[in-house]
């Protein structure tokens, strides 16, 4: 029996800023998969794994462009109806 128990480095905030500057969110991905295998991880594992958080983060990235986009539109089509009303008015 184990003296102390396995702890993960990578919840060491230091550790998490470290990959986040370094290799962005999908490095804590990584690093993560990698220590969860307790084991040597192939390079074929790897590029999969790194493919999906890839994937992922681009997935969430549009969502938020469309979000960020129709926010936009909104506003222009609010900014043209109090012009249209301005002019009215007068």
């Amino acid at each position: 029996m184990p003296l102390t128990s396995k702890k993960s480095f990578i919840c060491l905030p230091l550790v998490q800023e470290f990959l986040k500057n370094t290799g962005g969110d999908a490095a804590i991905g990584v690093a993560t998969f990698c220590e969860k295998k307790d084991r040597h991880v192939t390079d074929e594992e790897l590029a999969k794994k790194m493919k999906e958080l890839y994937l992922a983060e681009e997935e969430k990235n549009t969502a938020s462009s469309a979000r960020i986009l129709r926010e936009c539109q909104a506003i222009n089509k609010e900014i043209k109806e109090i012009k249209r009303s301005r002019l009215s008015s007068i």
